[in-house]
């Protein structure tokens, strides 16, 4: 197995000629080489290589044989295993095969005679080498389309691929570059999106995924896991963020930046070092923009909306749905501009630099390079006494204590997820799944009072902006806003604190369903 270190960053179409002005890059891009490559993707009717975590590809390149690549689908980090060797025909034989990964997933599920060609991959690539220090990195332009049957997807990429020499050098390359370019840090390969055209899926929102932890793993492969894992989501969301029609864009990626920041929160006792507030600071702006877009999506199509289309709205009361859909309109514009500019482009890099090669990384005596599952259970146990402490006072909290314990209640039960694939035997999971059922119950109840508050306050401050004062105005507006509260009803909010009160009485400490290796 090779290591392959490479950053892929994504590019407009049109700013391409932007690239001749880049360090380093100059003229050199002009005059480079210029290849054509076809890859097609191999895999059997259920997926079996995919859901494995491998692409399984045949290249055929001008001038030369065609080449056989068993890649890891989705690594953690910039670095991934490779295993490639030459082939004779166009389709990979067992014999081929069984050196790799992917000749151990076909023997598992079958003799792989049911591989098939799923998707192609056409580009025409345009290379070079460069100095940067004392490393040698090719720099790679491919421009082209994945191709399913009919369906075909463009591609427009800059790659840095680190041949010689240490990975800080290859970062050091990128960051010059994004400082002068509109180029954005995708961990998304050909052969994901290639997966997801072919199912149908690209540009679709998508759920939170399961980090994929094993025993053997330390608390610091562990937390680099678990924050690729919400990267990754979040990066599969961005296409579906600018779709207006479908608001489960925001709302997925805005998750994934949640749960990426709860994995910080848990794990700040053992990688704290001097960046961290800032990679803190910046996921908290971002996080910032995600919220503001997602409650007025809400607020929008699923407040506003509904009782305007069944008529239910009175003479007077367009200004006031205006109003709504200008403010919607204004997130979403501010959450665009954010992902495509510089601020976004840095953090990205940032964050994938700290998280393979930061201060916490080297730090001397620590237990982040302690086994997982040990670490894991000491950092569960803190945060649900942090929640046993606040949820003692729920009784007679107020609002913003309130929705303090139901944060916390949230995190927790981000926090324990991410554990989900360590925790086996039949008794365990039956605890696992009742201990993330209670919170979720806690989150869900606390939260029905919180978006009934914040619906009131939203409501009074559109009526404040439109009625003016004008009084038969603002008895229209006063009524529709009136008539859409009542339509969500007001939340009981006694009897909401007695549901999350009784599944905090439900709530067992981590250690019955997480054991210590």
């Amino acid at each position: 197995m090779a290591q392959e270190i490479e950053l892929k960053f994504l590019i407009e179409s049109g700013s391409l000629p932007m690239l001749d002005s880049l360090p380093v890059i100059g003229k050199r891009l002009r005059n480079a080489p210029r290849k054509h490559i076809e890859t097609t993707y191999f895999d059997t009717p259920k997926r079996h290589i995919a859901d494995s975590g491998y692409a399984l590809r045949v290249r055929k390149q001008q001038g030369k044989g065609k080449l056989l690549s068993v890649k890891q689908a989705n690594p953690t980090g910039v670095g991934r295993g490779e295993w490639e060797s030459p082939i004779a025909g166009d389709m990979p034989s067992r014999e081929e095969l069984a050196a790799t990964p992917a000749g151990a997933v076909l023997g598992k599920n079958g003799n792989g005679s049911d591989l098939a060609p799923l998707y192609t991959v056409a580009v025409d690539r345009a290379s070079f080498l460069v100095k940067q220090g004392s490393a040698e990195i090719e720099i790679a332009v491919d421009r082209g389309e994945i191709k399913h049957q009919d369906k075909e997807l463009p591609i427009c990429e800059l790659e840095l691929e680190l041949k010689t020499g240490e990975p800080r050098q290859l970062f050091a390359l990128a960051r010059r570059f994004i400082d002068k370019a509109p180029l954005r840090l995708s961990f998304i390969s050909k052969g994901d999106r290639g997966n997801r055209l072919a199912e149908g899926s690209w540009g679709h929102p998508v759920g939170a995924s399961t980090p994929k932890l094993t025993p053997e793993m330390t608390a610091a492969d562990a937390f680099r896991t678990i924050c690729h894992s919400c990267l990754y989501d979040f990066m599969l969301n961005e296409p579906a963020i600018a779709d207006d029609s479908d608001i489960e864009g925001v709302h997925r990626a805005r998750i994934a930046i949640r749960r990426l920041r709860a994995a910080l929160s848990l794990f700040k006792p053992l990688i704290a070092d001097d960046e961290y507030e800032h990679i803190r600071r910046e996921l908290s702006w971002l996080s910032g923009l995600l919220g503001a877009a997602r409650d007025l999506d809400v607020m929008q199509r699923e407040t506003f909306e509904p009782p305007a289309e069944a008529g239910a709205a009175p003479m007077g009361t367009n200004a006031l749905l205006t109003v709504v859909a200008r403010r919607r309109g204004v997130a979403r514009d501010a959450l665009n501009k954010a992902l495509l500019g510089e601020r976004m482009r840095k953090l990205l890099l940032d964050l994938a630099h700290w998280l393979d090669h930061g201060a916490w990384r080297t730090a001397k005596e620590t237990d982040i390079d302690h086994p997982v599952l040990q670490q894991a259970r000491k950092l569960l146990t803190r945060q649900f006494k942090k929640l046993r402490k606040l949820s003692r006072r729920l009784a007679k909290a107020g609002p913003e204590e309130r929705h303090g314990i139901r944060i916390a209640a949230k995190k927790l039960r981000y926090m324990s997820e991410f554990f989900d694939s360590l925790v086996t035997g039949r008794k365990r999971r039956r605890r696992f799944k009742k201990y993330t059922r209670a919170l979720e119950a806690i989150q869900g109840a606390l939260g029905e009072i919180h978006d009934g508050e914040a619906r009131g306050e939203f409501l009074e401050t559109l009526v404040a902006e439109v009625a003016g004062s004008d009084s038969a105005n603002r008895a229209a507006v006063t009524a529709f806003a009136a008539g859409v509260f009542t339509a969500r009803e007001r939340p009981k909010e006694k009897k909401l604190i007695r549901k999350a009160r009784k599944a905090f009485a439900k709530l067992k400490d981590n250690r019955r369903f997480l054991k210590a290796a």
